[in-house]
């Protein structure tokens, strides 16, 4: 059965939207988190992008994308003014951080939505002509604390790993290193590093060295 014309147009709609989007150039990172045994690991490259332009790690002065806030790791991965919002916004709040399960963690996003509405003017709800019913970031976000890794998808899904969880450019790569590896005898450190390693090899949007981080106990 053809389609209509207007189910043909709304393909081509799409398919217009998502070349000039490009290749998930908002999301040119990996990281990484991983738990086992008492100890949990966060991982990530260090190569940063703007546009399509690759800069050196030694050349620019960033922050890191893995930052310690009160007894969370918290990264992101995806447009860069995304990260500057979230820790103003973090910078801003009052009282004391709860992040411990998804319900906390979509009202602290839902919260960011806000603020970033109310305070700039600039922000949309959706891509372009994206049709969800959901607003969307054009990033992606990990919070790992003592009671679980987490991540926040653009449409501010959240989900709950217990082993590891990975966001960003390169994460098929290091999905499937940790999938193989993280029943062998390798502790978590080294399963945050060779699971990064993997991506920054295989993924033209990752690279740098590997950069770590250990949620304390």
């Amino acid at each position: 059965m053809r389609p209509s014309a207007s189910e043909a147009r709304d393909k081509d709609d799409a398919a217009q939207e998502a070349a000039s989007r490009g290749p998930e150039c908002e999301r040119m990172s990996i990281i990484v988190a991983v738990r086992k045994g008492r100890t949990t690991i966060v991982a990530c490259d260090e190569v940063q992008f703007y546009g399509s332009r690759r800069e050196s790690p030694t050349n620019v002065d960033a922050p890191p994308k893995v930052r310690a806030i009160g007894r969370y790791l918290i990264a992101s991965a995806g447009a860069s003014i995304y990260d500057t919002l979230l820790w103003e916004h973090v910078r801003k709040r009052k009282g004391r951080l709860n992040l411990n399960d998804e319900v906390a963690i979509l009202k602290f996003f839902v919260d960011f939505w806000k603020g970033m509405h109310k305070r700039f003017h600039f922000v949309n709800d959706q891509r372009e002509e994206d049709r969800s019913p959901f607003a969307q970031f054009d990033a992606e976000f990990m919070v790992v604390g003592r009671k679980g890794m987490f991540t926040i998808d653009n449409d501010m899904t959240v989900m709950r790993f217990s082993k590891y969880c990975v966001i960003g450019s390169g994460q098929a790569y290091s999905c499937g290193a940790l999938h193989a590896l993280y029943d062998t005898e390798l502790a978590a450190e080294e399963l945050a590093v060779r699971s990064t390693q993997a991506a920054i090899h295989f993924d033209e949007h990752c690279g740098g060295e590997v950069c770590l981080f250990k949620l304390p106990r």
